[in-house]
């Protein structure tokens, strides 16, 4: 839960930001959180509403944290599909002040 919370917190603090940077206007950053606070108050109430009807509260807590996990798995790729050095298996950006190599 604390994972799910620190994602939630990354979103509310980059999404504004972006809004902002793409449109250019200041108000965009209110509508972010307009939009997010409907949608959210509108879908939990009728998914909540669904779910009571279709098992215990303990049971749709359960599935859920488990589909959070689930989330944090590490996808596995194809040995084909891998990358054949160790240098490249971990470097993630090929920018100069990201690069192993001296200069």
């Amino acid at each position: 839960m604390v994972g799910m919370f620190t994602l939630e917190n990354q979103l509310y603090l980059l999404l504004p930001s972006g809004a902002r940077q793409a449109t250019g206007w200041d108000g965009a950053a209110g509508l972010v959180f307009l939009v997010g606070t409907l949608v959210n108050l509108t879908l939990q109430l009728r998914l909540t509403r669904a779910l009571k009807e279709r098992g215990s509260r303990a049971r749709w807590i359960s599935a859920g944290l488990l589909l959070m996990g689930l989330a944090f798995l590490r996808r596995h790729s194809s040995p084909a599909a891998a990358p054949t050095g160790s240098s490249t298996r971990y470097r993630s950006c090929s920018a100069p002040c990201c690069s192993t190599s001296a200069s």
